[in-house]
């Protein structure tokens, strides 16, 4: 399956998308973002369900899939989060919980990456999702817990759909990349000898890349680790 690609002498595309699930009288939905060379973010698709049958959310989430690809969905767990997860078993799903710990992360992240210009929403096609965003109230309880809440007459469905896809975006871009290198080794050098390993490591430490792993393959088909 393939889940990011590159055009020709382009940029690196991966697409995350987050889901927030109804509770009594809210929507459900669900935020696709595209992230270019692992860094920016850009929202290409959202969508609201009003207050219908989770068998349809579902249905409809599998098709959305079929189509972007998704390297990962965030979904919110809590109520029949974990019942909706088991059905996305081949949609790359993962459930966060809400905690206020987790909200207050994911709200922040949200403002910076805001900040720094890296989280694009177009203003066309987008205005209830930034409407959301700006009437999201922070307040402090009076035992220190912060909390967050929107108009009585308003809704942050597409708000925490979007925390959820910007979540998951960030686990995925803070891994670091897999990187595989070619040395050219002379005849001399024994393909079994410790010394090919250690001369690539010697190769590495300047690179400014942090090894977490070497192997080492050669034509004859054997390896070192």
């Amino acid at each position: 399956m393939i889940t990011s690609w590159k055009t020709s002498d382009g940029p690196l595309i991966e697409t995350f998308g987050g889901q927030d699930l109804a509770k009594r009288r809210d929507y459900s939905a669900l935020v696709v973002l595209q992230c270019i060379n692992n860094e920016i973010l850009k929202l290409v698709f959202l969508k609201e369900w009003d207050h219908v049958d989770y068998k349809t959310v579902i249905a409809d989430t599998k098709r959305y899939f079929r189509y972007f690809y998704w390297t990962k969905l965030g979904v919110d767990r809590g109520g029949i989060g974990d019942s909706v997860i088991e059905e996305y078993a081949a949609e790359n799903a993962e459930g966060i919980v809400f905690t206020q710990k987790a909200k207050e992360e994911m709200i922040e992240h949200i403002i910076l990456l805001r900040q720094q210009g890296k989280l694009i929403l177009p203003s066309k096609g987008a205005e209830k999702l930034i409407q959301q965003l700006e009437e999201q109230e922070r307040t402090i309880t009076d035992a220190g817990n912060v909390k967050f809440k929107h108009p009585a007459s308003g809704h942050d469905d597409l708000l925490w759909a979007l925390a959820l896809a910007c979540r998951v975006a960030k686990q995925e871009m803070e891994k670091p990349l897999p990187l595989a290198m070619s040395f050219d080794m002379t005849d001399s050098v024994d393909p079994s000898s410790p010394a090919v390993v250690e001369n690539t490591l010697r190769k590495l430490a300047v690179s400014g890349f942090t090894i977490t792993s070497v192997k080492t393959s050669m034509p004859q088909g054997g390896e070192n680790n």
